[in-house]
């Protein structure tokens, strides 16, 4: 599947692909109504991940493989499902947890949201087919993606050199015998691919391959495996016309090393950490500390004005954490983190990481390696994902000003 709305802001690594079940085709639980936020409309199309685009003679595409009937939910980031709105013929609306597709598996739908421009989880599910989870960004209230079902998925989160999320591309192979020699790894076609013309030593390549695949977003990919029982071999390739690795070139990680893919499963590697290939440039110097007295309302409240509020403000704010200029500081300093379990998300004159001073152990910022990571992984907090989630992330010299802040006791000056 391809996001085709696009965010270019890097984040660090979230929750894993969240997986809400193989789901029963119909339209979800009904829920009171009571009030609307703002409304959202995502649009796409589910499609048989197991069957190929039909070709013409000389092997050129000419439409996309079959549809595919599915249920279709909508979760924050956080996980919790956002609620589908659906307009009865009387005219009256109502909530739904979930919605199903058209017969040709074409969908548009509207669900509520905190804030017209977010990012949302977007599943499509249908029984006897693994689920599907892709992060999707909602610009404008609006926001499209496709998806490929198989009974067989390959998953998983690339986190790039500069600890946020590589929003890259995936070349597959795959081989059936002997493939303890990566000979005998050959280019695998994924249904709703994208042309990727590797031309490798002894290696023959068709027309028009769909040899690699997007990440979304967040970095997240689901490979459609039509052949499984066998191995497969994934090399991360970066685009140089992009701007997230435009001096890096090409990534290759043989850590992923070769990955058998029985049938009816979902095989998922987990978080992968991508390593920059040799002569890359060393990351930029952070910029001097801010100067002294930072003033909370003057240098700390408007970084939360142009980088959280989209998001954290209001009821609807996440974890109940409402930035808004009036009541950001006392949701902060001293308030008991939500995700951090025993530490506050402002401890005065400590603006260390929770992952410095030892989870569970009261010390440290909460806030501050939400913005930050951790110090062994930088852009990687021990839970959830960098902040502001999407991106843009705020800036060295935004997050020294935070840090600066707590250390001078985090005042409301």
């Amino acid at each position: 599947m391809r996001v085709k709305t696009k965010m270019f802001g890097f984040t660090l690594v979230v929750f894993l692909i969240l997986a809400f079940g193989a789901l029963v085709i119909g339209c979800g639980t009904e829920e009171p109504i009571d009030g609307v936020t703002s409304t959202a409309t995502v649009t796409g199309q589910v499609f048989d991940g197991r069957t190929l685009e039909p070709r013409d003679n000389n092997g050129f595409i000419i439409g996309p493989p079959n549809p595919l009937m599915a249920n279709i939910e909508v979760a924050s980031m956080d996980g919790s499902t956002l609620n589908t709105l659906v307009t009865n013929s009387d005219g009256n609306v109502t909530r739904l947890t979930k919605t199903a597709t058209n017969e040709d598996g074409t969908f548009e739908i509207d669900f509520e949201i905190p804030a017209p421009d977010s990012i949302v989880m977007v599943t499509a599910s249908n029984a006897g087919f693994q689920p599907v989870t892709w992060v999707v960004q909602i610009s404008n209230s609006i926001g499209t993606a496709d998806f490929y079902l198989s009974d067989s998925l390959i998953t998983g989160n690339l986190i790039g050199p500069d600890g946020n999320p590589a929003i890259t591309d995936i070349w597959v192979q795959r081989c059936e015998d002997f493939c303890n020699d990566p000979a005998n790894f050959t280019p695998y076609e994924i249904t709703g691919g994208r042309d990727f013309n590797f031309n490798l030593p002894n290696q023959s390549t068709t027309t028009n391959p769909r040899f690699g695949i997007d990440t979304d977003i967040m970095g997240y990919f689901n490979i459609p495996i039509r052949i499984p029982d066998a191995e497969f071999n994934l090399v991360i390739a970066v685009d140089t016309n992009t701007n997230k690795f435009a001096t890096l070139n090409m990534i290759q990680e043989p850590s992923i090393g070769s990955l058998f893919v029985p049938a009816n499963t979902t095989a998922d590697i987990g978080i992968l950490q991508l390593n920059a290939p040799p002569g890359a440039p060393p990351p930029a110097s952070p910029p001097p500390p801010a100067p002294s007295e930072v003033s909370f309302s003057s240098d700390i409240q408007p970084i939360f004005n142009s980088n959280c509020i989209r998001c954290h403000a209001g009821v609807g704010a996440p974890l109940g954490l409402d930035l808004s200029d009036g009541v950001s500081f006392g949701n902060l300093v001293n308030q008991p983190s939500v995700e951090f379990v025993g530490h506050m998300r402002v401890n005065p004159g400590d603006s260390r990481t929770p992952c410095e001073t030892g989870l569970g152990s009261g010390d440290g910022s909460e806030l501050v390696e939400k913005i930050s990571g951790c110090p062994d992984t930088p852009g990687v907090p021990s839970f959830g994902g960098l902040m502001p989630l999407g991106g843009p992330f705020l800036s060295s010299g935004e997050i020294n000003l935070i840090i600066q802040w707590i250390d001078e006791s985090a005042q409301n000056n």
